[in-house]
């Protein structure tokens, strides 16, 4: 089934990204904005696209928590883990990945 993509493998990751959408772990919103800067097949697109809405993400949590919103922060982190995932899933080669992605906050339950 193709899904935004002619690329099987980043047409199911998206997919499947976009699915954890019914739990809180992806907004569709995010998902299409995302996929709209990825070149077909271009896995350095893909990696770069995903970790720039992950890092938004993770930047929103931490100040929702820092604010005191803790169900704001918890929301944007777990969207945040979902596209700091996916921005490696897709990319066979690493994709010139720099390291792990940041570990997740744990005060944000």
């Amino acid at each position: 089934m193709k899904f935004l993509f002619d690329d099987e493998s980043f047409s199911f990751e998206t997919l499947r990204t976009a699915g954890f959408a019914l739990y809180g772990g992806a907004d569709l919103g995010e998902v299409l904005a995302t996929a709209r800067h990825i070149g077909e097949g271009d896995e350095a697109s893909w990696h770069r696209a995903w970790k720039a809405t992950a890092e938004r993400l993770h930047d929103t949590g931490e100040q929702a928590l820092a604010s005191g919103h803790r169900v704001s922060a918890r929301e944007a982190l777990l969207r945040a883990s979902n596209y700091y995932r996916t921005a490696g899933g897709g990319c066979a080669t690493g994709c010139g990945s720099s390291g792990p992605a940041p570990s997740p906050t744990s005060s944000a339950r």
